[in-house]
């Protein structure tokens, strides 16, 4: 004859804490969510742009390039 046991088996998990905890967490994530927006695009520059100079670039380029570090 099989041996019964004096206190039934505790269950592991409290489902009612469980969802509370859930409910919880889950809250800062949906404000996060809704918080987030596109960002501003930034104002056009106050004065034209110059040209682009591929030869000044290469310069500036090789002598950064040979700088001591």
């Amino acid at each position: 004859m099989p041996r019964r046991r004096a206190h039934p088996r505790r269950p592991l998990v409290s489902w009612p804490l469980y969802r509370l905890l859930a409910v919880v967490a889950l809250v800062p994530v949906l404000v996060a969510a809704l918080a987030v927006s596109e960002p501003a695009l930034p104002p056009p520059p106050a004065e034209p742009l110059a040209e682009f100079d591929g030869s000044t670039a290469a310069t500036t380029a090789a002598f950064m390039l040979s700088l001591p570090t």
